[in-house]
């Protein structure tokens, strides 16, 4: 059981690294919206400030990925976390057999009285 709930660690750490990936993914995303949106305004007639910005349109497009992109960087990462649940789930279905067992029988094979 104690092994088990090691491994459930490791499963929620590997989950909480997939959802930083993800929100890591997002907010990259949301800031070259944010350049670019900045960059229009910044230089357009509606701007009465001096501030101007100015956003590297072509890297930002380079960098700029579609969906499936984006899930193939995190395969690694959600292929991990299923082998481990997987492990998890084997691990506690085990020590939870080996617990019922030791209920009826005792380590010298003799079998206890269920009452």
């Amino acid at each position: 059981m104690l092994i088990s709930f090691g491994w459930q660690m490791l499963d929620t750490e590997l989950a909480n690294s997939t959802r930083s990936a993800e929100n890591y993914q997002f907010y990259k995303k949301f800031d070259a919206i944010y350049m670019l949106l900045s960059d229009m305004y910044s230089n357009s007639d509606y701007n009465d400030t001096p501030i101007r910005s100015s956003a590297n349109f072509k890297h930002i497009n380079g960098s700029w990925k579609i969906w499936s992109q984006m899930e193939a960087e995190k395969s690694n990462l959600k292929w991990q976390s299923e082998i481990v649940s997987v492990i998890r789930a084997v691990i506690f279905i085990t020590g939870s057999i080996l617990i019922i067992a030791t209920k009826f029988y005792d380590f010298d094979n003799k079998k206890h009285e269920v009452t």
